[in-house]
């Protein structure tokens, strides 16, 4: 009886212990990005953006990524809005699209957010969930860390 309690207060300890300790996740994603720019007669010019990169996780997960998206750009080079979505592909072949935003700022750096909007495997749990990002560009290179 007493074997009995005691294995289920220790099966009750270490799933507290688990929900209780939170896992992040940090991503670096390292590659190349090469765009297309419109400029119009008004003071924003649009930006065409596509990359594509490899990345790995500090779960031991690795995989290749490839995103397409638009972005304004103000007179003085300044990023003024939009979008960037990503499709991440890791090592056994389940994917996962995220889709980037950043405040106003310095085009060629910059701190944001994504959000998970599709998975498969174990990415389905994290549609929804919102992360942060800080990416610096390089001439066409680019090294993007992502944490949640």
């Amino acid at each position: 009886m007493y074997f009995k309690k005691y294995l289920i207060l220790i099966a009750l300890i270490v799933h507290f212990l688990n929900v209780s300790v939170a896992k992040t996740w940090e991503r670096t994603d390292m590659g190349y990005a090469n765009t297309e720019v419109f400029k119009t007669t008004t003071e924003y010019q649009y930006v065409f953006y596509n990359s594509k990169s490899f990345w790995n996780d500090n779960l031991g997960n690795y995989g290749k990524n490839k995103c397409k998206g638009l972005a304004k750009i103000n007179k003085n080079n300044f990023f003024d809005g939009g979008e960037v979505f990503c499709e991440s592909i890791d090592q056994n072949n389940n994917k996962f699209i995220i889709l980037l935003s950043r405040d106003k700022g310095d085009f060629d750096s910059g701190i944001g957010f994504f959000e998970f909007i599709d998975g498969s495997g174990p990415w389905k749990r994290l549609i929804g969930k919102k992360c942060k990002y800080a990416i610096q560009y390089i001439d066409d290179g680019f090294m993007r860390i992502d944490k949640c």
